[in-house]
């Protein structure tokens, strides 16, 4: 599985596009959900049930720099996978 974020930088408050890539041969892909990372806390922004899997996402104003994401796939027998953490520039307004 795999995440991509564009545009890289983002301009705070302003929107990006994310799109996840995953298949399952054997079950099929039930859901991915996309988690935001604050800290040690994973936030979760959405959940996608369609190919291409994809989320608009607006980069926080609260004066950080870099937004921290990843996705988790779950295929219809319940195992899951994970993307590596992809994380974004933000530049402050």
């Amino acid at each position: 599985m795999s995440l991509a974020a564009t545009p890289d930088p983002v301009d705070a408050g302003e929107s990006l596009s994310v799109v996840a890539a995953a298949s399952d041969p054997e079950s099929g892909v039930e859901s991915v959900r996309l988690y935001r990372l604050d800290g040690n806390i994973r936030v979760l922004l959405g959940e996608d049930r369609v190919a291409p899997y994809q989320w608009q996402v607006v980069a926080p104003t609260d004066g950080r720099t870099t937004l921290s994401l990843y996705a988790r796939a779950t295929d219809r027998e319940g195992h899951w996978a994970e993307s590596d953490v992809i994380t974004v520039a933000v530049r402050p307004r």
